[in-house]
């Protein structure tokens, strides 16, 4: 997860560092929004016994995590070649 320091970031000499640092940030929170309740679905599952429904639902969440980051990569890797 990306933490920052909001006061290092009006410090930064380039528009484009802090731009992509605010970006790197709002990645992190809107991923944060979308995953809490498939963590919070496979927790109920498992808790409720139903472990065979908990392991596709965590199979579907990780499939989805590793999508993610391969599509985020060159992003977070700060690739002029990204494409966007």
């Amino acid at each position: 997860m990306v933490s920052l320091n909001w006061r290092g970031l009006s410090g930064m000499e380039s528009p484009r560092a802090r731009t992509q640092v605010a970006y790197r940030a709002n990645l992190a929170r809107n991923r944060f929004l979308k995953q809490t309740p498939e963590h919070l679905e496979i927790i109920e599952l498992l808790r409720r016994g139903r472990n065979s429904d908990a392991a596709v639902a965590m199979q579907h969440h990780l499939g989805t995590v590793i999508l993610n980051l391969q599509d985020l990569e060159p992003i977070l890797s700060g690739s002029r070649n990204s494409g966007r």
